[in-house]
């Protein structure tokens, strides 16, 4: 089928998506947690907050050919 590997382990004819993206360092993070949680609490929302681990900038979504 097109866009599969082969048992041979050909290229695929199928774009790989990729994306790069940025991360704060961890106090920067932790930091940043901190703030959306004292939001939430003082806004009364309901969703939880991500974790510092989830945080990420995403810079360019890339299709390799």
């Amino acid at each position: 089928m097109a866009g599969q590997l082969s048992l041979a382990f050909e290229t695929a004819d199928a774009p790989v998506p990729l994306y790069f993206a940025l991360r704060p360092a961890p106090a920067a993070a932790h930091a940043i947690e901190g703030v959306a949680r004292r939001c939430r609490q003082s806004h009364g929302l309901s969703e939880p907050v991500y974790g510092s681990h989830r945080l990420h900038i995403s810079l360019n979504a890339v299709v390799s050919p």
